[in-house]
């Protein structure tokens, strides 16, 4: 274990509050207005502090989107949301959470750093996601991307600082987390399962430790599964699966029932090179 020097503690300080100076000082000015998206999460966070129903009021009466928007998280948009519904409309406030979100993630990764590797290498880890393009971009949006990787990776680190051949109750909090992240975004869903299989293959439990740390993992993401459930189906199940079908499969289409896994997989992952590298690029630079 390597430990830092007074010098090289104080470098550090100096270069990550610099970073966040940064990001503080540019948001809500580079860019100025970010993307489509980003308008209409924030106005469903927005509505859904004046009314309890993340809606999006430029959809009008479109199968009642201008109303509630079924994919859209309560959570997300009450923490999306805060600052615009207490303090009133603007480009800053309505991505101050994000921005917020982003230390929050920061924090995680250093701790997740720390859990894996040592001081050194989260630092040099939590640096690293600091001064990436992405992180810019993703602290710079109102979209709920970034909460849905703060739930990921606190996640990560909650079952890879159980200690070994113990049963914990980061167990239950990282499968809480889990299932509560597909109130933030659907893809949390998909995101679900790797934690549990990240500290099956990182720690080498007995069976008895596997069943019993699993079991509490997977009943705590049901949970959040079933409150998504009451929250986004139940009440109206015939209007979810119209929006579903509208908003899902005829606007953004279904690629894995067009392409196939693989196809799917390998588009998606082209998807993000080419708008990273081909689109931000000269932001990077």
């Amino acid at each position: 274990m390597f430990e830092l020097s007074l010098q090289n503690r104080v470098f550090f300080w100096i270069i990550f509050m610099s970073l966040i100076g940064f990001h503080l000082a540019t948001l809500g000015r580079v860019p100025a207005i970010p993307a489509s998206d980003d308008g209409a999460y924030a106005a469903a966070a927005f509505q859904f502090w004046h009314t309890g129903h993340p809606g999006i009021p430029g959809f009008k009466n479109v199968l009642d989107l201008q109303h509630d928007v079924f994919v859209f998280g309560r959570t997300a948009a009450a923490l999306q949301g805060i600052f615009i519904g207490f303090f009133g409309v603007s480009l800053f406030k309505g991505l101050l959470p994000s921005f917020l979100g982003g230390i929050w993630l920061l924090g995680a990764t250093y701790a997740l750093g720390r859990a894996l590797w040592d001081k050194i290498l989260a630092i040099v880890a939590t640096l690293i996601l600091g001064l990436s393009g992405i992180f810019f971009i993703a602290t710079h949006s109102a979209r709920p991307d970034l909460l849905l990787a703060c739930y990921w990776i606190t996640a990560l680190y909650l079952v890879s600082s159980v200690e070994p051949g113990k049963w914990s109750v980061r167990f239950l909090w990282a499968g809480l987390l889990m299932g509560f992240s597909g109130d933030v975004h659907l893809n949390g869903f998909l995101l679900a399962p790797i934690p549990l299989l990240f500290w099956f293959f990182y720690r080498r439990e007995n069976l008895r430790r596997r069943i019993l740390g699993g079991t509490t993992y997977l009943i705590a993401v049901g949970v959040g599964v079933v409150f998504w459930f009451v929250i986004h189906y139940w009440p109206n199940p015939e209007a979810f699966l119209q929006q579903i079908k509208f908003f899902g499969g005829q606007t953004h289409g279904i690629r894995i029932v067009n392409l196939g896994f693989l196809g799917a997989f390998h588009e998606e992952i082209q998807r993000h090179l080419a708008w990273f590298w081909e689109a931000r690029f000269h932001r990077h630079l």
